[in-house]
């Protein structure tokens, strides 16, 4: 089935997030690049909102292109 640009582009887009979000949790692994509490917390809160935009985000986006009511 062909795909649209649409969805390639979401594809894209999700692996591109998944690769952030796999590069900062190794990052706070390795006890690397967090200078207090309040830096880590901060890389935790953005690894939160980029797993936010895949999980939820992304779903509603595609209700919208579809046409549909989004769901909140």
């Amino acid at each position: 089935m062909a795909q649209t640009y649409s969805a390639f582009f979401a594809n894209e887009l999700k692996k591109i997030i998944e690769e952030q979000i796999d590069e900062k949790i190794k990052v706070l692994s390795s006890g690397h690049g967090v200078v207090d509490f309040c830096d880590y917390k901060h890389k935790i809160g953005i690894i939160t909102g980029l797993r936010l935009v895949i999980d939820d985000l992304f779903d509603q986006a595609a209700e919208v292109c579809e046409r549909k009511e989004r769901g909140r």
